[in-house]
């Protein structure tokens, strides 16, 4: 008798649960490295402002702001059509910020969001006397148009004016939102 040898077996079916497995686990994988980079680009990219020392120029979505100057002890601000005088502390303090304005509408600056720190205490800019530094001959602001208005594709030294104690000035910092008002 002759021996046909070992009956041959049917080819196996490969489990499809190991490229299902595999394919899970790469995209879980690629779902936290984006987590990852989107929370590192948000947290280093973040263009909503910061802390600013005078002579430095940030940018918010086309908006360009240099802190020019930084005046102290400034009893009285405006003229005698519109005059401003300090009701806490015995000066102003004046800090000229440069606005480049790139984007093609008009922009409201907003004011308020540009704090001045001074001894661990936060102020807000003075909207009355801001507008009064723009018809103080003294400082010669462009007062052609209204207090914190920018037009498109201008560049304007705009005063924001705090009633601050000037002895020890630490640092300056904007917050605006994530766009520009604009009107």
């Amino acid at each position: 008798m002759h021996n046909p040898g070992p009956v041959p077996q049917p080819p196996r079916k490969k489990s499809p649960w190991l490229w299902i497995g595999l394919g899970c686990g790469f995209l879980s994988v690629l779902t936290v490295v984006a987590v990852v980079v989107a929370f590192v680009l948000v947290v280093i990219d973040d263009d909503r402002g910061g802390t600013f020392d005078v002579g430095e120029s940030f940018e918010i979505q086309n908006v360009h702001y240099t802190i020019r100057a930084v005046h102290t002890g400034v009893p009285a601000i405006g003229d005698a059509l519109q005059y401003a005088r300090p009701d806490q502390h015995g000066a102003f303090v004046l800090v000229v910020l440069r606005v480049i304005n790139e984007i093609p509408v008009e922009l409201a600056v907003d004011t308020p969001e540009f704090l001045l720190y001074s001894g661990g205490t936060a102020y807000t800019p003075s909207a009355e006397a801001g507008a009064a530094a723009l018809i103080d001959s003294d400082f010669r602001f462009d007062d052609s148009t209204e207090y914190g208005t920018v037009n498109a594709r201008e560049l304007r030294d705009m005063p924001l004016v705090y009633d601050a104690p000037d002895t020890d000035i630490t640092h300056m910092t904007i917050t605006p939102g994530p766009t520009p008002t604009s009107r």
